[in-house]
């Protein structure tokens, strides 16, 4: 250490960085691989077993703030665990939360999937230091705010899934040539500067920028107003969209809905994807994500009526809207259930209690 206080290369985390990416960028300055690194720096056995993103450790946090001269509370920005309460609420059964993208590998139908972060390949080539931002773990970002493309999933010469954390190929091309902004498996650079500013779909891609950009304001202020009903707070919010993107995923209603839905004119974006759009929407690729969000914006207009609409001409039950009456949030199924069953009874300033 130069000063005894400090690590040699005390980089400080960049702007939304994942944690993950942050000490990466520290160890590879060092010249170690990233496990090594750890094993030899930080705190914690078995790091590399969990998504580090979302299990730092206060400990862990306190350690990189001391050697790198940042304060704590900048530290723990760096965590994607920082949503909690306002994305999600805390999940019971220790899984990837809702709404958080999981890396590494799963199973998924007859077959297994090993999934990385997506990234921005313009972000990547721009980055005087590349780096990995917490806003791509979030599901319903698809699009790059700054250069309207959709999200990368892998590296575009080997194909393989970018898990900087969890790779277990060595690093190519030496340490002295790897940084974040390369593949870890063929060493290749995932950064391409684009030629212009590159927005395909005209209006839909700009109505559905401004979409994901209400849903990023949402999780940062706290609250959101709801037609017909008022505020809530944002992970009640989210809960109850989520509800709404699982009615077309993950019921035995899904696939006939679906259909229902690429027949019409005004949907036929579903078609590319609509056979791969069975299973939780957080283990979608970006491709089917970004067209269920465009589905769920235009179900989301002239909020409950289109929704509604929708449900009554197709007949979709109550157990498909409601799969689990104990979790659903208060202002989904006051909107929603009384439209339908009790309309008599559909008042437009409900009590202000959220449940």
């Amino acid at each position: 250490m130069i000063s005894g206080k400090y690590w040699p290369i005390h980089l400080k985390p960049q702007d939304d960085e994942t944690i993950s990416s942050w000490i990466a960028r520290v160890a590879t300055g060092h010249g170690l691989e990233i496990r090594t690194f750890c094993k030899l720096e930080l705190p914690g056995a078995g790091l590399f077993k969990t998504d580090i993103d979302l299990s730092a450790s206060k400990e862990l946090a306190r350690v990189l703030a001391e050697k790198t001269g940042t304060s704590l509370d900048r530290v723990l920005t760096t965590r994607v665990g920082e949503y909690e309460g306002k994305l999600y609420l805390k999940p019971t059964n220790g899984m990837t939360p809702k709404w958080i993208l999981p890396i590494g590998t799963y199973t998924r139908g007859a077959g297994i999937r090993t999934v990385g972060s997506p990234f921005c390949v313009a972000c990547l080539a721009e980055d005087a230091r590349p780096y990995f931002r917490r806003a791509w773990r979030l599901a319903f970002n698809t699009l790059c705010p700054l250069h309207g493309r959709l999200l990368s999933e892998c590296c575009s010469v080997c194909k393989q899934p970018i898990d900087l954390w969890k790779s277990a190929a060595p690093l190519a091309g030496g340490l002295g040539g790897f940084t974040v902004g390369r593949c870890p498996h063929c060493g290749a650079a995932l950064g391409v500067r684009p030629t212009a500013r590159h927005l395909s779909g005209g209006k839909s891609a700009a109505a559905q920028q401004r979409f994901q950009a209400f849903l990023n304001e949402t999780v940062t202020r706290g609250w959101v107003s709801i037609p017909g009903y008022g505020a809530t707070y944002s992970p009640l919010y989210f809960a109850g969209l989520h509800c709404m993107v699982d009615l077309f995923t993950q019921h035995p209603c899904s696939r006939r809905l679906r259909q229902v839905l690429a027949a019409q004119t005004e949907h036929t974006y579903l078609r590319t994807v609509i056979h791969r759009l069975d299973g939780a929407f957080e283990n979608l690729s970006v491709r089917s994500r970004h067209a269920l969000l465009r589905l769920l914006r235009g179900l989301l207009a002239d909020w409950p009526r289109r929704y509604v609409a929708f449900c009554q001409e197709n007949q979709v039950p109550a157990s498909a809207l409601y799969p689990d009456p104990k979790t659903v949030p208060y202002w989904y199924w006051y909107t929603t259930y009384l439209w339908l069953y009790r309309p008599a009874r559909l008042t437009t300033s409900p009590r202000a209690a959220n449940r």
